[in-house]
């Protein structure tokens, strides 16, 4: 596309429209006025905080991302208070925190999601406060962002992400569009390059989401990729009336109910696959709903910051797009099945906080990206409490020096470590040995019966060479007991088959192990050994081999074993909230 000419600043999504609508709601709508005081309470909070400064965090590899999340979080916030209740204050504070990064040395195109993160920041806050700042501040705002951004993104060393097809795609492009769209006068040769270049190529970065919308990096970084996707998608809408039909994308608009499946449990946790981290409110949802017309995700987007209680640094976005809206409910179906190279199948008794919730994760393990050795781990809740669950990503990988960590073939080094390897999920494990990564483990079956919520996977691929046959069973049976079962064959006669569950709950076993109490707090469930008659239960560690990984304090795994030699047959437990 050709950019022919843009409106004039504020363009990037805070238009004078915009702020005309924002600053009416704020006078007649209560609910947005209680949005933005919880706001202005945390600005105020980051006006306490120092005017930021270079600073690269990591042991081993070093980053400036931290900071340029910390400027990006300010502008946006600060930023957006000042234009709906104007503050001089905030207004003083976002342009100290702009012309402080634009006199950094550089901003780490090393790795070039610090660049890009912080040339979003200070595009928005150059676009919004263009009228207040002075000549020789827009001098050296603009030139930092097209020195420090825009033109260090062609550098050929630096710039695989430009078709990469995981986050780092979305984010780049991003901040590189916001980038250009707000310095488009001071160079608008280069500009026009650098958003036919995202038109070009930011389909490679949403393949991630084909063909249900699942996010095979996990629902953490679905909100990292998509929240940058989103920003720039708003940002192209406001300045140019284009934002290449963005919802169009193969899963890119399912995936909105998927990491709502997956995002929103009883526990307030998460269904943690891949390199997850924690809960995650939904603010995007605002302006998905504001997009479509669709008043549901409106009412999600409120609903996961009163039951998370926690506000990301994307929080202004559900302001920016508020649409008014009755209640803050959850009205989606009990189960949820979405396709891909991740494939995932999730069922829950309701929506309510006391509801039983089961997730279960099939497909493939080579070639995705911050994916983990999973083939059928299982998370289940119920009470409220998460008591089967995946312990997420491994901090010393992020930081390691050592090449290949971030390899998925048979033989990387990243499988040494434990909580991405098969031995720490919830799945099994055939001789102590791991999984194999080569080829799709697909759902074969789902039920959506009240009474029997299902899943059946074949995970025969992953233990190729140590098993014929292996399938697998998750179910909600009669809304208060959850089975899973194993029917295997032909397993090489001199292994064991373990049974591993990764919990956080203190573990008793019976005398005959066949029978455990598992218990978080005052809350209590019960695990029983269906069949067969040889299999019994012990207790392992969580902790790893090295010092270095995340020692997993307070994790344990319940276990259930049969010795060798291994009969084909079926291996079935039952949990359940009463004895």
């Amino acid at each position: 596309m050709q950019i022919k000419k843009l409106p004039p600043h504020p363009r990037l999504m805070l238009t004078e429209d915009r702020i005309d609508k924002l600053q009416q709601y704020f006078k007649e709508d209560e609910v947005f006025q209680k949005k933005v005081d919880a706001l202005r309470k945390k600005c105020d909070g980051l006006l306490k905080t120092p005017v930021c400064t270079r600073r690269l965090d990591g042991d081993k590899r070093k980053r400036m991302l931290g900071t340029s999340r910390e400027v990006l979080k300010l502008v946006m916030y600060l930023g957006t208070s000042d234009k709906i209740e104007p503050n001089k204050v905030y207004q003083e504070r976002v342009i100290a925190e702009m012309l402080s990064a634009a006199d950094f040395i550089d901003w780490h195109d090393n790795h070039f999601l610090d660049t890009a993160e912080m040339t979003a920041a200070l595009a928005l806050g150059y676009d919004w406060y263009f009228d207040v700042l002075t000549d020789g501040q827009k001098q050296k705002i603009s030139g930092a962002i097209i020195s420090k951004g825009l033109e260090k993104s062609y550098d050929k060393s630096k710039n695989w992400w430009v078709k990469g097809d995981n986050n780092w795609n979305q984010v780049c492009h991003c901040g590189m569009v916001l980038g250009a769209l707000a310095t488009y006068e001071q160079n608008s040769e280069l500009a026009e390059k650098v958003v036919q270049r995202a038109e070009e190529n930011i389909h490679t970065g949403l393949e991630s989401y084909a063909p249900d919308g699942i996010y095979k990096e996990g629902c953490g970084y679905w909100v990292y990729g998509t929240s940058f996707t989103v920003l720039m998608a708003a940002c192209l809408n406001s300045a140019i009336g284009d934002d290449w039909n963005i919802l169009e994308y193969s899963g890119f608009k399912d995936s909105f109910d998927f990491v709502i499946h997956a995002g929103i449990l009883p526990s307030k946790q998460i269904f943690s696959y891949a390199d997850s981290f924690g809960s995650q409110p939904m603010p995007l949802h605002m302006w998905l709903g504001e997009k479509t017309s669709n008043e549901a995700y409106c009412q999600v987007s409120d609903f996961s910051n009163e039951y998370l209680n926690k506000y990301s640094r994307m929080y202004p976005i559900s302001i920016i797009y508020y649409q008014p809206s009755e209640g803050t409910s959850i009205d989606l179906p009990l189960t949820w099945h979405g396709k891909g190279d991740v494939e995932l199948s999730i069922a829950r008794t309701s929506w309510d906080t006391s509801a039983i919730y089961t997730g279960i994760k099939a497909g493939k393990i080579e070639g995705i990206n911050h994916g983990h050795m999973d083939v059928g781990s299982f998370i289940f809740e119920m009470k409220g409490e998460q008591w089967a669950t995946d312990l997420g990503s491994e901090k010393e990988i992020y930081d390691s020096t050592r090449g290949g960590v971030w390899s998925t073939n048979q033989d990387s080094v990243r499988w040494e470590f434990f909580r991405v390897n098969s031995l720490s999920h919830n799945t099994l494990s055939i001789g102590g040995e791991l999984q194999n990564v080569a080829k799709n483990n697909p759902i074969i079956s789902t039920t959506t019966n009240v009474n029997d919520m299902s899943t059946t996977m074949d995970m025969s691929n992953a233990y190729e060479g140590n098993a014929e046959k292996i399938i697998r069973k998750i179910a909600i049976i009669d809304q208060e007991k959850v089975v899973i079962k194993d029917e295997y064959k032909g397993i090489v006669v001199d292994k064991d088959l373990i049974w591993n569950m990764t919990t956080e709950a203190k573990i008793e076993i019976d005398k005959n192990k066949k029978n455990a109490i598992l218990t978080i707090g005052n809350k209590s469930i019960y695990a029983k050994i269906l069949s067969p008659d040889n299999a019994f239960f012990e207790i392992a560690s969580a902790k790893p081999e090295t010092a270095a990984e995340r020692q997993n304090e307070g994790y344990s795994r319940l276990q259930a074993k049969i010795s060798t030699p291994v009969k084909d047959g079926t291996l079935e437990i039952e949990f359940s909230e009463e004895k």
